[in-house]
């Protein structure tokens, strides 16, 4: 079973929104972080190299903005996974 995708997020992103509605509209189910409540999250994610949100992690990847196909990619392999 694939687990749950985290997704950083701040505020008034719109790329967030974006990038939640697509798991949501999938009825994939995914845990978010708010970067500015979050002490230290958003050093950690820059100190990866993911400059920009939103910031999805997987088992097998993680990028950052707003990448349907990183995300179709994702919810395929849970839908393959699930059978």
């Amino acid at each position: 079973m694939t687990s749950v995708p985290t997704i950083y997020t701040s505020p008034y992103c719109d790329k967030c929104t974006k990038t939640i509605g697509e798991y949501e509209r999938r009825h994939r189910p995914v845990k978010t972080i708010d970067v500015e409540q979050t002490p230290g999250a958003l050093h950690a994610l820059t100190a990866m190299g993911l400059t920009q949100l939103p910031v999805v992690i997987t088992d097998e990847d993680k990028w950052s903005g707003h990448r349907l196909d990183k995300i179709l990619a994702d919810i395929g392999k849970g839908n393959r996974d699930a059978s």
